[in-house]
């Protein structure tokens, strides 16, 4: 299945990725670090993915661990993005 994915830093409401990954039911797919931003403190992110008619999206904030953005596409096909921290 294929997701398109916007991740928008908003304190500058800059788009700092975009892409389209194929990703099968059940499974997962890394598609952005937030330190690549390299936010100045604690920023806020809004990460949007699309597929099969579906619009799902997540706001996370960045903190001394930054971690990857994720989305899954659950066994019964439901977007689920997500973000990991350390």
């Amino acid at each position: 299945m294929r997701i398109n994915v916007t991740v928008v830093r908003e304190a500058t409401n800059e788009t700092v990725h975009e892409g389209s990954y194929d990703v099968a039911a059940g499974g997962e797919q890394a598609i952005y670090d937030t330190a690549e931003a390299d936010p100045d403190g604690i920023e806020r992110f809004t990460v949007e993915a699309t597929a099969l008619n579906a619009t799902e999206s997540v706001t996370i904030e960045t903190s001394k661990c930054h971690g990857n953005v994720y989305v899954e596409i659950t066994a019964d096909g439901e977007l689920y993005p997500y973000y990991a921290i350390c």
